[in-house]
């Protein structure tokens, strides 16, 4: 794992980490916080979901560092968001992959 995501991994008091042990079954260990090394020991099932939600991890934390934020005013928040959330809905199918979270109150629009 990139060695940035690691204090998200493992959260607060090792919370994080700790529900994923639980979740997953398996054991969990962090082996080298400069590179990124992650050990996972138990029965095959048990890794492999551990393996599948690391990967996961993996993603969705890359993901959020190629994000932007752009300040949006709320007249039009709303024409971006569309009926129902139709505008945002049309955006991410145009741009494959792309992901769009409106925040009216900051008047923020995040990019993922």
């Amino acid at each position: 794992l990139p060695p940035a995501s690691l204090p998200r991994l493992i959260g607060k008091n090792g919370s994080n980490i700790n529900n994923l042990r639980t979740t997953t079954g398996a054991r969990i260990s962090v082996e080298d916080n400069s590179t990124g090394r992650v050990t996972i020991n138990g029965p095959a099932e048990a890794v492999i979901k551990a393996k599948e939600a690391l990967a996961t991890f993996s993603r969705e934390w890359s993901a959020e560092k190629d994000s932007a934020e752009v300040a949006v005013p709320d007249r039009l928040m709303r024409v971006i968001i569309g009926k129902g959330g139709a505008g945002v809905r049309a955006i991410q199918e145009q741009c494959m992959g792309v992901r769009i979270d409106c925040d009216r109150t900051a008047g923020v629009v995040r990019i993922r």
